[in-house]
């Protein structure tokens, strides 16, 4: 289920890492899916990045990289009339069951009863 309370604190963190990593995903997270990516721009190690997040909120980097991509893609359900094939691929998704199967795992809903 997506969790709009850990969101919401992710978004007002003050660590300079971790809000480096949040501003990085927000920009990346459609098409950079792996901690590498976000470690190297930051110039740390994955286990240091790892350390950090776990340290300030008990879930791993992929964790939070999952919580905004699906924010993100749930925003964009609620508000464009693109259709789910054009969400898989703006979204990186190789196919539209994978999509719908991420949307599932994370929200308990299909992403066609969350389209406005």
């Amino acid at each position: 289920m997506f969790d709009e309370v850990r969101y919401e604190r992710l978004k007002a963190e003050t660590h300079p890492t971790i809000k480096q990593f949040i501003h990085l995903i927000e920009s990346h997270c459609h098409e950079q899916r792996g901690i590498t990516f976000y470690a190297n721009k930051i110039n740390v190690s994955e286990q240091k990045l790892t350390y950090l997040i776990f340290q300030n909120f008990n879930v791993s980097p992929v964790d939070i990289l999952r919580l905004f991509l699906i924010k993100e893609i749930l925003d964009k359900l609620a508000t464009t009339d693109l259709r789910l094939k054009e969400l898989t691929y703006t979204f990186g998704f190789k196919s539209q069951s994978n999509f719908t199967k991420f949307i599932r795992t994370y929200t308990v809903s299909h992403p066609a009863g969350i389209e406005h």
